[in-house]
């Protein structure tokens, strides 16, 4: 990541929701940087590729709602395997245990946002955390890639709203078609794709 977004990234809040049936992945900035809000964009890009992150548990599939883009994004959620060791450490007071992911099929998503270790604590025992892929028995807390960390910072129970999303007013594609489609859209659409040499 480059340094704006660094700088960027540090005043985010991302906010996981879950009841076990669903999860979905926000994020907010405080009022008072709002006039940031294309570096903002961009830091919240870098790490969850979308406006925000909606997941079905029992249907195993995330959704990548788009910012701007015309179509979402749909990844299988079981496409991470996890091997949970006895390695453990304290996070906010809870006890964590580390995960370590094998990726079934590495085509199926872009390699910077599949994860390289997750931290999740059993004792909380609600599915989610800021990635497609949060299928641990317990909330992460810790979610680590090869460009950054997300740590947990607090834990609230209460009855919390799910960001509107309707899949039924979602243009849907998996991965590999989505991936496809835009990579013909940017070669007509992109800045300077008209030019030749």
């Amino acid at each position: 990541m480059n340094f704006e977004n660094k700088k960027a990234v540090a005043e985010i809040k991302f906010i996981v929701i879950s009841d076990n049936k669903k999860y979905q992945v926000t994020a907010e900035w405080p009022e008072y940087l709002q006039f940031f809000e294309t570096a903002y964009n961009l830091a919240q890009n870098s790490i969850i590729n979308s406006k925000f992150i909606a997941s079905d548990i029992q249907q195993k599939k995330s959704y990548y709602i788009p910012r701007v883009l015309e179509f979402t994004r749909q990844v299988a959620a079981d496409n991470v395997k996890w091997r949970i060791t006895e390695t453990s450490k304290k996070i906010n007071g809870y006890t964590a245990i580390l995960a370590l992911p094998e990726i079934l099929n590495e085509n199926e998503e872009y390699q910077k946002f599949i994860p390289e270790e997750c931290w999740f604590i059993p004792e909380i025992d609600f599915v989610g955390g800021p990635t497609a892929y949060a299928t641990l028995p317990g909330l992460i807390a810790e979610y680590k890639t090869d460009s950054f960390i997300l740590k947990l910072e607090k834990v609230e129970f209460g009855d919390f709203d799910f960001k509107e999303f309707d899949l039924e007013k979602q243009a849907i594609k998996d991965h590999l078609k989505f991936v496809e489609f835009y990579k013909e859209w940017n070669k007509t659409h992109k800045p300077g794709s008209g030019l030749k040499n």
